[in-house]
């Protein structure tokens, strides 16, 4: 059949009706354009060999009104209670038979993917054409990130999400419109939303096993001295960032200790984290995951060997000191429990004219600073090793000595019919220091009949 042209019928903007001529001869009714006649003698023949389309409808046969009966199938076949003459009956010969083609709403399907998260969700239908209604309420969830949404094709993060997105239980419905904007993502009436996620931001903080951040034995963590950090969960620990522009995972020294590295899980976990680690990795280790993560991360340390040295602090000048060699007596780890030696018996040093007096751990100091016994502070000089890699840590005892007085004591050698006596304001004793020079007086004493002539 010719079709008309035009918007004709149901709301449908395709071409929905044909147009028909009838005739009778003696009784015999016949339908016919100008290509076909289809006569009562074949009722299989399609009265129409037009099969019109709509989008977002099947088309289901024609009708001879707009809200009338199917008398045909979608192919334009005659259906069982109808024929020619019931279309054709009351018709004369070139009369009009107008057709319209009824449609019926396909049912779409809107198909809800996880996208990396966890659980899973029905596809929901709607009727094409139909009032909106609301998307399903989003039921996946993926750790370290919050739902951001619905979005057409697969993306790691909403950030990425340049497509049309779609919020948790927004109103939607299948029309014109939808087909227009969503059409190249629509496959057999089914579109695929996926779960957007945005990474949440994961606070860090940084806490070094054995001392405290600002105790003055170590340079601060951070340029600000701050203890916390954050980057995004799918960063890597390299980004970190804190306040005062400090990036990156912390550079920090510790007196007297080498640094093992980063650790999570507390003080006992060999766990170790760098730069490179993901936070999204380490999702098991934080406390408030679904929320506002957050994460310790343990800097842990191992002591450098201390070599204690004791030094006589002296050179040899008489045969009866015992100096020697500087000896290294014992090798401590740093900040270890050391007890002082005692060197009051001269036992390890003794020094000819001189008493020992105490340690100092600094060889300029001319008084005792360290308490035999007790390890009140530990200075230390610091050189590198041969490789240029491992530091060499020695703490040095000097030792501190006292100079020791002499007296001497004088006699007049007299004799008893003849003495010596002590001239008036003299005395018979004097007291020197061991290196002080001596000059021995000549007039202390006088005798009748007598020069005096020197001592011995």
């Amino acid at each position: 059949s010719t079709p008309k042209s035009g918007d004709v019928g149901n709301g449908s903007t395709e071409v929905t009706d044909s147009t028909m001529k009838g005739y009778e001869n003696n009784g015999v009714y016949a339908l016919y354009d100008s290509t076909n006649i289809y006569a009562t003698t074949s009722e299989e023949s399609p009265i129409s060999n037009f099969a019109p389309t709509r989008a977002g409808y099947l088309f289901l046969g024609w009708a001879l009104s707009a809200s009338g009966e199917v008398i045909t199938n979608n192919a334009g076949v005659l259906n069982n209670d109808w024929n020619i003459s019931n279309i054709g009956e009351n018709a004369d010969k070139d009369d009009e038979i107008t057709l319209y083609a009824i449609w019926e709403a396909q049912t779409y399907t809107i198909t809800y993917n996880a996208n990396n998260g966890t659980g899973t969700m029905n596809a929901q239908e709607f009727t094409f054409d139909a009032e909106e209604k609301p998307l399903s309420t989003n039921t996946f969830k993926r750790d370290g990130f919050v739902f951001g949404g619905w979005t057409v094709v697969a993306v790691e993060d909403n950030e990425s999400a340049t497509t049309q997105i779609f919020e948790d239980k927004e109103d939607f419905a299948f029309n014109q419109s939808t087909l227009t904007s969503l059409g190249s993502y629509i496959s057999a009436r089914n579109l695929n939303l996926y779960a957007i996620w945005a990474p949440l931001t994961v606070t860090v903080t940084f806490v070094s096993e054995g001392y405290t951040v600002g105790d003055g034995t170590v340079a601060p963590i951070f340029n600000t001295g701050a203890e916390v950090m954050t980057v995004r969960m799918s960063g890597m620990l390299k980004e970190l960032t804190a306040v005062g522009g400090y990036t990156g995972i912390p550079s920090v020294t510790r007196r007297g200790y080498r640094q093992v590295g980063f650790f999570v899980g507390g003080v006992d976990s060999q766990v170790s984290v760098n730069g490179d680690t993901v936070l999204s990795s380490l999702i098991s280790y934080m406390t408030d995951v679904e929320t506002a993560p957050k994460l310790t991360i343990n800097i842990r340390w191992e002591a450098y060997d201390i070599h204690i040295v004791y030094n006589a602090n002296f050179t040899a000048s008489h045969e009866k000191d015992k100096d020697g060699t500087n000896v290294i007596k014992e090798t401590v780890k740093f900040d270890s429990a050391y007890t002082v030696l005692d060197n009051s018996d001269e036992s390890m040093f003794n020094r000819f004219g001189y008493t020992f007096a105490g340690w100092s751990d600094t060889q300029s100091v001319t008084t005792s600073n360290v308490t035999v016994g007790e390890n009140t502070h530990l200075n230390y000089t610091f050189t590198t090793s041969t490789d240029g890699t491992t530091p060499i840590y020695t703490m040095t005892f000097y030792a501190q000595w006292t100079e020791n007085s002499y007296t001497i004591n004088f006699d007049g050698n007299g004799t008893t019919e003849n003495p010596a006596t002590v001239v008036a304001g003299k005395s018979e004793t004097m007291t020197q220091k061991y290196t002080a020079s001596i000059t021995l007086p000549n007039d202390i004493y006088e005798r009748d009949g007598y020069e005096f002539i020197g001592w011995a």
